[in-house]
């Protein structure tokens, strides 16, 4: 076998084993929120363990890269050893969460301790494959690349095919594996995968002792063009973990961008990383053009970090009118039924036309970076991963920056200027400290960009808040502005009370021209003070008419509050509050008026954390009564709060006759996704029922025993003052007249009762 057979041979293996390393990243997430949570703070603790993994592989098996003689042989054994670990990953999970479960009950959610548990947690489930994976990288670049001169044109095409593989992954798992195979066989076909890598790595090295996939291959030449001091290696490899902390926090940007425009759903998560990941792909494939005949790379990596300052800077007055944009992609698209793989496909393409430049860029970073640090082929194993392992960590860091830090406490917009203003201060420190010529003139060209770029992002006019949070996601093409600004002043009788880019989501409250209050999260209205007064007050109230007697509660998401203040016109004992956001918390305040400042009654426990986290973290602790109003189960990590296994641990926590109260949005829900809710919250419950509300809402009902109608008891509840007060409320819409219809339910097959209210 040639040389040149052998290495695409190689490079194919590559791709795919990209392709797994991004199933099990997207998998391993699914599965730690389990007992990691779905907070800001969980999420970066998952991807600091999987960064950190590759990190400590591509430093620690790059180096054995260069000791090792048979690399091919070194890198069948990391294929088998991922594949090993990762067949065995769900039930090795499963022991890791009984032992959480033992060890974090009574912990209080956010706490150090609690954090330093799931830490650890994590790196037991996760590191050693990911150490492994980080391995695989430096191991088959000293297995392709055995000239100083084409370590530049090498390196580019390796980390082109390896994102490339990185994409189809993304795309695997985020529309082929998990909805066909679920987490457990998706996780499992992937190591199968890895397990077929390691034996043709295995039978190829016994065939290819010498691991060599360049006929050409001399660790002893020195054949470069170009060579680099001391000095020029230490600040681009400086440059290089700079770079790859400013791009975490864009793609963070980013993603929180998107799930604003596009809508927060699975598809609109992995249309993003699709988009992005692309890109540098693509960067990677042009440094490995641009570097077929070696080149300094130094000016070149100064005009990348340049361009890439300029562009994230020009187009800054673009983010505001993404959703005009979007509004037109929408009208492109009104039949979604019929042409929906389409209508994802525009999806890509728009996300592209907004990433695909600067991410490009950015692809070309890292291999230019690596070029100019390798100065010995001999050791090019334990310089590619320390190259690499520099800018993993920097990701690391940029992820907890941008999520924890900086978005919260700067916002979206002056978080991206940073951005920008950091990629054109990386510029000119490489271009003033090692760019060729040092001299006085270009030192003074440099100054200048700088500037120029610093006070463009000073200039540039914000992002119009209520524009960008309008969510043409979910309204449709009502109609298509001829203009942007047309589109805008459509928009301009809102008035915005509330906003703030928190660490999970971005919430506004917007006063409509109406009059009406609307709590906003990421563009989609999730609780009005006026139209859907009705159900808000039904879902908190309909379990204390059918079970009188509660007296602790249970209500997981605040909203407005409404629904935990129609809860408390009842004498009940306590109301333990759940809400993952701290900033829907404040939002909060811009609905006392009609939750009678829910949050201040001494009855009411606010818990800021995850809810599947607090029932774990409380094992003992029982309620009479739930009340569980998530949002639309197709926005990206709340489908869980409608599975099996959740209303299975809410189970455990009601007492014998407890009662359920789910709300569930009939609206943007097909027929087969509802039947798999009613299915899944009949399977827990064995007398389970459903309130509908209107055309758009309804509640599902459950308990373990029946549900008996004391029609006395009802008469009585609903006549107290407050409570009657609340159903009679002209704005809810809403009389005491409809309770009759619980007294009219008949149970039919499988325990299932239907009510209607009458008149709506």
């Amino acid at each position: 076998m040639t040389s040149l057979m052998l290495r695409r041979i190689l490079l194919l293996c590559f791709f795919i084993s990209g392709a797994t390393g991004l199933v099990y990243e997207v998998v391993w997430a699914r599965y730690l929120t389990v007992f990691i949570g779905g907070t800001a703070m969980a999420h970066t603790i998952v991807l600091a363990t999987f960064m950190g993994g590759l990190a400590l592989g591509n430093a620690w098996l790059g180096k054995w890269a260069d000791r090792v003689t048979n690399k091919l042989l070194l890198y069948a054994f990391l294929e088998f050893g991922i594949g090993l670990v990762c067949l065995i990953f769900p039930e090795f999970f499963a022991l890791l969460g009984k032992a959480y479960i033992s060890m974090a009950a009574g912990s209080t959610p956010g706490s150090i301790s609690l954090t330093l548990l799931k830490t650890v947690l994590a790196i037991l489930a996760i590191l050693p494959p990911c150490v492994l994976m980080g391995g695989t990288l430096p191991v088959l670049t000293k297995a392709i690349v055995g000239q100083l001169s084409k370590v530049g044109t090498r390196i580019g095409l390796i980390y082109a095919i390896n994102t490339a593989g990185a994409l189809a992954g993304i795309f695997l798992a985020g529309f082929v594996l998990l909805e066909q195979f679920g987490l457990s066989m998706s996780i499992r076909i992937s190591a199968a995968a890895n397990i077929v890598l390691g034996l043709v790595f295995y039978l190829l090295s016994r065939t290819h002792s010498d691991g060599a996939a360049d006929a050409d291959s001399d660790e002893d030449s020195d054949d470069a063009a170009f060579e680099y001091s001391a000095r020029e290696i230490r600040w681009t490899v400086a440059i290089a973990a700079l770079s790859g902390m400013f791009t975490m926090i864009l793609e963070v940007v980013w993603i929180r961008l998107v799930a604003v425009v596009m809508g927060s759903s699975t598809y609109s998560f992995s249309i993003m990383l699709l988009g992005f990941i692309g890109g540098l792909c693509f960067g990677g494939a042009l440094v490995s053009v641009i570097m077929r005949r070696d080149r300094d790379a130094v000016p070149i990596l100064v005009a990348v970090l340049s361009g890439l300052a300029a562009v994230l800077v020009l187009i800054i007055p673009f983010y505001e009118q993404l959703p005009y944009f979007f509004n037109i992609l929408n009208s492109w698209f009104e039949d979604r039924e019929s042409g929906f793989v389409l209508f994802l496909g525009g999806q890509v393409c728009f996300v592209m036309l907004l990433t695909l430049v600067p991410t490009t860029l950015i692809g070309m970073v890292l291999p230019l970076a690596t070029r100019v640090a390798t100065q010995r082929i001999s050791v090019l194993g334990a310089t590619v991963g320390s190259v690499f392992s520099i800018n993993t960590i920097g990701t690391l860091i940029g992820a907890a920056l941008g999520g924890l830090v900086l978005i919260p406490n700067l916002g979206l917009d002056v978080t991206y200027r940073v951005v920008a203003c950091g990629n054109a201060l990386m510029a000119f420190l490489l271009w003033t400290m090692v760019g060729r010529p040092r001299t006085n003139p270009h030192k003074l060209r440099a100054t200048a960009g700088l500037a120029l770029v610093v006070a463009l992002l000073m200039l540039i006019p914000q992002w119009n808040k209520i524009v960008l949070t309008v969510g043409v996601f979910r309204n449709g093409p009502r109609r298509v502005a001829a203009s942007y600004e047309e589109f805008k002043q459509f928009y301009s009788g809102r008035e915005l009370l509330f906003y703030e880019d928190g660490k999970d989501d971005t919430i506004t409250v917007i006063r409509m021209p109406n009059g009406q209050t609307d709590l906003v999260v990421n563009a989609k209205s999730d609780a009005t003070d006026g139209a859907d007064m009705m159900t808000q007050r039904l879902i908190g109230q309909v379990g204390m008419i059918l079970r009188p007697h509660s007296r602790d509660v249970l209500v997981v998401g605040l909203g407005s509050g409404v629904s935990v203040n129609s809860v408390l016109t009842h004498p009940v004992d306590s109301v333990d509050v759940v809400e993952i956001s701290e900033s829907v918390v404040r939002a909060s305040d811009y609905f006392k008026h009609v939750n009678n400042n829910a949050l201040g009654d001494p009855r009411v426990t606010l818990h800021v954390a995850d809810a599947k986290e607090v029932l774990k973290l409380n094992p003992d602790k029982k309620w009479d009564l739930v009340v569980s109003q998530p949002t639309n189960p197709w926005i990206v990590g709340v489908g869980s709060l409608f599975a099996e296994e959740y209303w299975r641990d809410i189970q455990t926590h009601m007492v014998d006759d407890g009662l359920l109260v789910q709300w569930v949005q009939n609206y943007e829900m097909n027929d087969p996704l509802q039947e798999i809710i009613f299915q899944s919250f009949g399977e827990v419950f064995p007398h389970a029922s459903v309130l509908e509300v209107d055309n758009e809402d309804m509640a599902l009902i459950g308990s373990m025993k029946p549900i008996k109608i004391d029609a006395n008891a009802i008469k009585e509840r609903i006549a107290l003052p407050k409570v009657a007060a609340e159903l009679n409320d002209a704005n809810a819409k809403f009389q005491v007249a409809g309770i009759a219809a619980f007294l009219a339910m008949e149970v039919v097959s499988d325990g299932l009762f239907w009510a209607r209210f009458p008149g709506v």
